[in-house]
């Protein structure tokens, strides 16, 4: 220890000549020893001291750094560094032991303090830990401890405490940096700096480093009558001869304070520290060994609060975090104003006056790690918004009690607020305005015109619209309930209900539409019904409209208080409503919400009596597969039981749909053979206003009660269909309904029904088989448009590649490909759906395209250019890219090597929901298929293609299926 402590001093010369010995080796650059967050708690590090003592390294040395993560954070309870001590030795022993090599000089003996607590801790330690940590006999553990907290201003203080004298340094307005630096070749006293800043000193011990040095020379010194915190290095850097240190390091729960050791040949550390591999930002705090149970005390904390301000939250969990809570007390503290809670299971909202909301889509990330969280809480004019980590929860903000008066937060501008859960926080809460610099929270934007898809309404749902008049509220505004279409419209789907508001009149007029839909043909006539109007309230600013459906009516709820029962005047059922839309000279304040009543099972969960939208229209092909359960006695026989596949139709209805396939199941006595199980196929089309009976035969099902499954396959002009037990296979083919000689297809279905009391669903999917397997009418590739999101600018993309041509496609009389544009419909069809745009791709170079018309269909051929005269049995690729505008279709084959073909529009662009490729299987080459061939969308998630794969649906009792799951971290 006295070759290392006084060799910078007195052989200076004598190491310079090392150092160009050694020059090569110091060069060498390394990375600096993260001490925390890497999983492990006790480190062995080789040390060549005489790296120090290189020329140009003068202002480096080896050390500890220090630094807070970007986002803030605290050390309380501290972070010990503990490591066996090279002054320190027993009592009264002048001999000290280093790894069997000894040191004899009393200069180095300092006297054990058993009243220092770090000295404790670290004996305490190495005892804990004999099988990681080296005994080195005769030495000493000592130790460093740090705690850094913030003041009443939010600014870090920071404590030092050191083992070696048992005494606290206090080192005022840290941000993010300190470091101890155990000296340099000129300066061998330890030192530190804060911030990156310059050496900082401490006031009591200022010159006892010099003193030291200037009796030395004169007289034999003990160091104990010197020791300070400048000793620290000579301390804890090993001797020449050792060439390894060992440390072990210990992190309180409420410490996010990084440790790393450094040396002098390191590089240095970047503001990316807290990175990873990904760029993900890293944060961790606690123990690596074992975990934290953090937990933050619900104590009531003053706070104010004023409108168009939020409140940001950042704190740290680990795999312990259960639960994180938000409490909003009004000043009082007897009155909760706003309650926010998150669970690894799921998310709710409470407000005063208000029914709970539960949001099972958003919960806390079942991880390990430590994670970190940041919440926005934002209180606008009118509402709560939420955001956590950058994520609006449920993408919407959340309305307290009568907020169109917009006082909620004038009530009391002087709450308290309560955290509590599983965490750590980061820095205290603190409010800010919305804008300040720049932007810290923007309320979700609305435009109008508005519309939101909702299949499959029932009776006894609601709407809630918000929404803000614009000063003077002059204009009008709409709230429509339509059927098939985002917009009123005489040529597809068909309006509910309208409600025209005129708040300047104080006005509300109501209107129906006598709409039929009906085969054949699928044309729309829709006549306007008498108007209802009402006079309403003054409206003030800003306005909630509630829409209850109901059996036989509406019920409109203003402001919470004025109910207009609408008289239902329309031959469109209720459940017909699957889209909603506002549109006006108004701020739509939030997305319109719509729920429904708790819906009831069976004992077990299972629903019964419901229908089901497809996800997709069926194709050849497809197969619906069901397991189902009937449910009987010995005493008691089953009751009937329907399943239904309908088109246009949650359920048979006289105004609306058509039934292409019902399987009907009866029980009675075995005995008679008119009451006899029975098993019926059937169909109800409207134009024929009857129902036709494709097959009837015996039903073998047991009536006392069996599980048995059901596979309907939709093929070329029938439906086959097998019902299988466990012990036995029934197989029954039923024909697709026929009208004017034109047969129905199976994508005129779009929903299906079950009926009955004396059954359940226990699992239902469909199956959608790959373009190679599909058997008949050529429909390959089938893209579905996204909740009828297409807009002018969208654009649709088709690649493939083509194997062989046959004759017929060379003389013209079949077309080898055909791409179709379509509503409501897979392919080109007299009767059902519309046909937006069909192009037919003849090898002679003419494209025949149709489209469609009010009165008609209409057809005509189209030359194309030289490029696609001809296709022979060579490989080709062929690329077809069509493009949305206002009022047509641009078609480029190609690219650049054909003319661009213009196709007018008779059919809004949101009419548009599948895209359909038909050809011959043998003409396309599958080899080469890959993520480019088949059909594109621009922007991407605006399609999604339908092959391969499997639909499922629920049928048992539970919260409607999230589009997506956020795991909140």
């Amino acid at each position: 220890m006295l070759l290392y402590s006084f060799a910078l001093l007195i052989f200076t010369q004598f190491f310079g000549v090392f150092a160009q010995f050694f020059g090569v080796y110091s060069q060498k650059k390394t990375e600096s020893i993260r001490l925390t967050g890497v999983g492990q708690d006790v480190f062995k590090i080789g040390v060549t001291v005489l790296d120090q003592c290189f020329p140009y390294q003068e202002d480096k040395s080896f050390g500890f750094e220090f630094q807070f993560p970007p986002s803030g954070g605290e050390c309380k309870n501290g972070l010990t560094i503990c490591y066996p001590s090279l002054l320190a030795t027993q009592k009264l022993e002048n001999e000290h032991f280093m790894d069997e090599a000894s040191i004899n000089s009393k200069l180095f003996n300092i006297d054990i303090d058993y009243n220092n607590y770090i000295l404790k801790r670290c004996d305490d330690i190495v005892k804990e830990r004999e099988r990681s940590i080296t005994k080195y006999k005769g030495s000493v553990w000592h130790g460093i401890s740090i705690e850094a907290i913030r003041d009443g201003e939010g600014e870090l203080q920071m404590i030092l405490d050191s083992s070696l004298i048992g005494r606290s340094y206090k080192i005022l307005t840290i941000h993010r940096q300190f470091a101890i630096h155990f000296g340099t070749k000129n300066a061998i006293s330890t030192y530190l700096t804060v911030d990156g800043g310059e050496p900082f000193h401490f006031d009591e011990e200022e010159g006892k480093f010099e003193r030291f040095m200037e009796l030395t020379n004169g007289s034999a010194l003990l160091l104990k009558d010197f020791v300070g915190f400048w000793t620290l290095g000579m301390d804890i850097l090993p001797w020449e001869g050792h060439k390894q240190m060992e440390l072990y390091v210990e992190r309180s729960c409420e410490c996010t304070l990084e440790a790393w050791f450094v040396r002098p040949t390191d590089v240095e550390l970047t503001s990316n520290v807290f990175t990873d591999e990904k760029g993900k930002v890293r944060i961790t705090q606690g123990p690596v060994k074992g975990y934290c149970n953090m937990s933050t005390d619900a104590v009531p904390k003053a706070i104010s609060l004023d409108r168009e301000q939020l409140m940001l939250v950042h704190l740290l969990t680990d795999e312990n975090i259960e639960e994180i809570s938000f409490h909003l007390l009004e000043e009082d503290i007897q009155t909760t104003a706003f309650v926010f809670a998150i669970t690894k299971e799921y998310t709710y909202i409470q407000m005063k006056g208000k029914d709970t909301d539960k949001m099972e889509h958003t919960s806390l990330s079942n991880s390990s790690e430590n994670r970190q969280i940041e919440f926005v809480f934002a209180f606008t004019n009118y509402s709560y918004g939420i955001q956590i980590n950058g994520h609006l929860l449920d993408d919407r903000e959340f309305f307290p009690e009568e907020w169109w008066k917009g006082d909620y937060m004038n009530r009391s501008q002087n709450f308290k607020y309560v955290l509590a859960g599983q965490f750590l926080l980061l820095h205290q809460p603190f409010v800010m305005d919305f804008t300040t610099i720049e932007n810290n929270y923007n309320s979700p934007f609305f435009a109008l015109p508005f519309y939101h898809s909702e299949p499959g309404v029932k009776q006894d749902s609601w709407a809630t619209f918000h929404v803000e008049f614009f000063d003077p509220p002059e204009n009008e505004f709409n709230i429509s309930l339509l059927h098939d279409s985002p917009e009123h419209s005489e040529k597809v789907g068909a309006t509910v209900m309208g409600m025209n508001v005129k708040p300047k009149h104080k006005q509300i007029d109501v209107i129906f539409w006598n709409c039929f839909k009906k085969l054949p043909g699928n044309k729309n006539s829709c006549n306007e019904t008498e108007t209802q109007s009402y006079e309403s309230e003054n409206l003030g600013k800003a306005a909630e409209f509630h829409i209850e459906v109901l059996n036989d009516r509406f019920s409109v709820i203003i402001n919470g208080n004025q109910t207009m029962p609408l008289e239902y005047n329309s031959t469109l059922p209720v459940w017909a409503t699957n889209f909603f839309r506002v549109e006006g000279n108004v701020r739509l304040l939030g997305r319109p919400i719509w729920k429904e009543w708790d819906v009831e099972g069976d004992e077990k969960g299972y629903l019964h009596n419901f229908s089901i939208p497809l996800k997709t229209l069926l194709n050849y092909g497809d197969q619906i597969n069901l397991r189902t359960l009937i449910i009987g006695s010995e005493t008691e026989f089953p009751k009937p039981f329907n399943i239904t596949l309908l088109h246009e139709a949650a359920e048979w209805n006289e105004q609306i749909g058509d039934v292409i396939l019902q399987l009907a199941f009866t029980f009675g006595d075995d005995s008679r053979p008119d009451k006899a199980n029975q098993f019926i196929c059937r169909n109800f089309i409207h134009a024929r206003k009857k129902w036709e009976e494709m097959e009837k035969m015996p039903n073998h099902l047991n009536k006392f009660g069996q599980e048995f499954t059901m596979k309907i396959k939709a093929n070329t002009d029938r439906f086959d269909i097998v019902i299988e037990t466990l012990v036995t296979m029934e197989q029954i083919q039923c024909k697709y309904p026929i009208l004017d000689n034109v047969q129905i297809p199976p994508w005129a279905i779009d929903n299906i029904r079950f009926d009955g009391d004396g059954f359940r669903v226990t699992d239902f999917n469909i199956s959608h088989p790959s373009p190679k397997a599909l058997i008949t009418n050529r429909i390959n590739y089938i893209a579905q448009i996204k909740k009828r999101e297409i807009k002018t600018g969208n654009s649709i993309s088709i690649n493939l590649t083509f194997s062989t041509a046959n004759k017929k496609h060379e003389k013209g009389e079949k077309s080898p490909l055909a791409v179709n544009l379509l509503n409501e419909g897979l392919s080109r069809h007299q009767k059902i759906g519309k046909t937006i745009i069909r192009l037919e791709f003849f090898p002679n170079g003419q494209i025949k395209d149709y489209y469609y018309t009010m009165e008609d269909k209409a057809e005509k051929r189209t030359p194309l250019c030289e490029q696609m005269a001809k296709w022979n049995s060579t490989l080709q690729d062929i690329f077809i890219q069509i493009t949305i505008t206002k009022e047509s279709y641009d078609v480029k084959v190609n690219e650049k090597k054909c003319q661009t073909l213009h196709f007018n529009a008779t059919l809004p662009p949101w009419a548009l929901q599948y895209i359909t490729i038909e050809f011959d299987e043998h003409q396309i080459d599958f080899s080469r298929a890959d993520a480019q061939h088949g059909i594109k969308c621009d922007p991407k998630n605006l399609c999604q293609m339908k092959q391969d794969d499997y639909d499922n649906y629920k049928t048992y009792l539970m919260e409607k299926e999230p589009e997506s799951h956020l795991d909140i971290y």
